[in-house]
C-alpha cells in the first residue's frame, strides 16, 4: 500500500469518528435543550424553619438551551412568595442536563409570636410573664444558580439547585427593644431570635433545593 493511500485511509477514518461524533454530541444536545414545557413543586419549600411554604411553579423554553421559569408560593403563616428565573443548560459529557441562572424573588410573611418576658432584679430572675407579639417581614433579592435535572421516564424531572446571591430583609416587630432584650425563648435561640427582631437591611443569601416535575407538553 502506497503512502498516498495510506494518507487518504487516515483522512476517511478521521472523518468517519468525527461525524460519529458530532452525531454523539447532537443527540446529547437534544436531550440537554429545554425542548419540553413542566409543571413542579419544591417539597423541601415546607421544612424551611421559619417560612413554611407550598410552592409550585413552570418552566417553558423560550429560546434554543435557554428557559424561563416562575413560581409562586403560599406560606403556611400569613403571606405569599414569587420567584422569577432565567436558565442557561449546557452541553456536558453526561445524559444529564445541567444549568446556569439568575432568579430574582420576593416574599412577604407575618405570623405571631408568642414568648414570655423574664427580669432580673439584683441578679435574681423573677417569674416570667407570658407576651405576644406581631412580626411581619419583606425580603427580595437576586441570585445565581447552577443546578442540575435528571429526567425520570418520559414525563417526571427531578432539578437539583443550589446558589448564592444578595438579599434585602425588612423585619418589623410590634414590642419595644426593651421587652425584646428581656424575652426568654429570644435569647434560647439565636435562629429565631435573629428571625424575628426588627431589622432593615443586606444580607447574603443561600439557597439549596429540589423541584419535582411533571413534563405535560414538548
Amino acid at each position: 500500500m502506497t503512502a498516498n493511500k495510506k494518507n487518504a485511509l487516515t483522512v476517511i477514518a478521521l472523518l468517519v469518528i468525527s461525524l460519529l461524533q458530532a452525531q454523539e454530541k447532537k443527540a446529547l444536545l437534544e436531550k440537554v435543550k429545554p425542548h419540553f414545557y413542566y409543571l413542579f413543586i419544591e417539597p423541601f419549600a415546607v421544612l424551611q424553619p421559619y417560612s413554611s411554604t407550598a410552592r409550585f411553579g413552570i418552566e417553558v423554553p423560550i429560546y434554543k438551551r435557554m428557559s424561563a421559569t416562575a413560581s409562586y408560593g403560599i406560606n403556611l403563616t400569613e403571606g405569599y412568595s414569587i420567584k422569577a428565573e432565567l436558565k442557561r443548560y449546557f452541553l456536558t459529557d453526561r445524559s444529564d442536563a445541567r444549568y446556569l441562572s439568575v432568579e430574582g424573588f420576593y416574599k412577604t410573611e407575618a405570623y405571631t409570636v408568642h414568648d414570655n418576658i423574664r427580669v432580673f432584679e439584683n441578679g435574681i430572675p423573677t417569674p416570667t410573664t407570658p407576651v405576644s407579639y406581631y412580626v411581619s417581614k419583606q425580603v427580595n433579592g437576586l441570585r445565581a444558580k447552577f443546578g442540575e435535572v435528571d429526567k425520570w421516564g418520559k414525563r417526571f424531572i427531578l432539578d437539583y439547585y443550589g446558589g448564592i446571591g444578595i438579599r434585602k430583609r425588612m423585619v418589623d416587630a410590634d414590642i419595644t427593644q426593651a421587652k425584646q432584650d428581656s424575652l426568654y425563648h429570644y435569647h434560647e435561640s439565636m435562629i429565631n431570635g435573629a428571625s424575628n427582631k426588627t431589622f432593615h437591611g443586606y444580607t447574603v443569601d443561600f439557597t439549596l433545593g429540589l423541584k419535582i416535575g411533571w413534563i405535560y407538553a414538548r
